[in-house]
């Protein structure tokens, strides 16, 4: 078979010819061979927005972990590039992987170059607490958005520990823990705070 003219080509077109092909069509390209898989994946602008998008119908626990396993593979090999990182679990899936899974992604993200992080889908779950921990070595990080039936103890203290970078906070959850509360005026950098709880909020003494 003949060499393809296309890879002759330096790697600065072939990047510019990928970045047109764009993220959604780039993939194609990366079966021709490793060269263009390689430039594939180092694009920034693909990368710079992740959405680890868990599919909502009900799964297996393999095949849960599967999902899970690829997308941390994916993350592992771009994490360099991520600034916005948003984890969103069907209710079925997170009860099955989310345990571990959520900190292994997070623990993945370069700590200068994340500037947000969404953890969306455990309306059946609790938030795990190590996924939590796991924010705070993210230095730069200026909006959270937590979604979950019950936030861990360690969250105010989570909190507390991006408050020099934290410029939005977005927290959804059943019933929002005192604690938290209480640690909210801590959070002087905050420009938006969003709380949505279904039960109202505990009173203190601000």
């Amino acid at each position: 078979m003949a060499p393809c003219p296309l890879l002759g080509l330096p790697d600065e077109l072939l990047t510019y010819i990928v970045e047109l092909a764009g993220k959604r069509e780039g993939p194609s390209l990366t079966l021709v061979c490793k060269r263009l898989r390689g430039i594939y994946f180092s694009v920034p602008s693909f990368w710079q927005e992740l959405k680890v998008l868990l599919p909502k119908r009900r799964t297996s626990t393999a095949e849960s972990q599967h999902w899970a396993d690829a997308w941390l593979s994916l993350l592992q090999r771009v994490a360099g590039m991520v600034e916005a990182l948003c984890v969103k679990y069907g209710s079925e899936l997170a009860r099955t992987v989310s345990a571990g899974m959520t900190a292994r992604f997070l623990r993945c993200l370069a700590p200068a170059a994340a500037t947000e992080v969404r953890l969306q889908g455990f309306n059946d779950s609790a938030l795990p607490t190590d996924a939590v921990a796991s924010l705070a070595a993210l230095t730069q990080l200026q909006r959270l958005h937590l979604s979950s039936s019950e936030l861990p103890a360690n969250t105010a203290s989570t909190l507390c520990q991006v408050s020099s970078s934290l410029r939005s906070l977005l927290l959804e959850v059943y019933s929002t823990p005192l604690p938290l509360v209480e640690v909210l005026p801590q959070l002087t950098q905050l420009t938006c705070l969003e709380l949505r709880s279904k039960l109202p909020l505990p009173r203190c003494d601000w």
